[in-house]
């Protein structure tokens, strides 16, 4: 029984994940189709002198990873100690809308410069990162909504000490998988990305 519940809450998780994302990447695309006009269709990651120059560059993967460990790990470690307090499931899905939003924008952009090309250019953006990122962050909705859920059945104090610990050794071993997708992210991302601004 308990297990069909927890399958039932994982299922429920991903609808809302897939459904936050989507709403968020329609919203992108607008933003995207706006952001060019606006800086004269030059400015940004994408710009043609940027694509033109990227697959020359060398890129310091060591110096990558620790930038995009800091800006990752940081709104990971938010959402985390979010996730103690009534806010959390508020605050996954409010990121989980925010990916949407940046990887519609990203995309109608590309798509704009590039033509169709851009479509296969976006999507390579996102890997193999997104691969392990998607998991992790529809993982972490589940364990919000069901650590609340405990919490609020607990009825002793070492009862509830006993459930926040469990939360944070699983959200602590979720954030070592993270470092995965991150070292994928700053090493493996630009090798892809190079590849396919030669061939396009």
């Amino acid at each position: 029984m308990r297990q069909t519940l927890a399958v039932k809450q994982q299922k429920t998780c991903l609808s809302r994940f897939v459904v936050f994302f989507c709403i968020g990447f329609l919203v992108g695309i607008v933003v995207g189709n706006f952001l060019i006009p606006q800086t004269g269709g030059e400015a940004g990651i994408m710009s043609a002198y940027f694509l033109n120059k990227f697959e020359y560059m060398k890129i310091e993967s060591a110096s990558l990873f620790t930038f995009i460990l800091e800006k990752r790990m940081k709104i990971y470690i938010i959402l985390v100690i979010g996730g103690v307090t009534s806010f959390g499931c508020l605050m996954a899905y409010g990121y989980t809308t925010w990916l949407g939003v940046s990887t519609g924008a990203f995309m109608s952009i590309c798509i704009l410069r590039m033509g169709m090309m851009g479509i296969l250019v976006s999507l390579v953006s996102l890997l193999p990162q997104y691969l392990i990122y998607v998991p992790i962050y529809i993982f972490l909705i589940w364990r919000i909504q069901e650590n609340q859920q405990l919490f609020g059945n607990c009825t002793g104090k070492k009862e509830k000490q006993r459930v926040w610990v469990k939360y944070f050794i699983i959200m602590l071993v979720a954030g070592v998988v993270l470092l995965a997708g991150i070292f994928l992210e700053s090493n493996v991302n630009p090798f892809l990305m190079k590849k396919i601004l030669k061939f396009i």
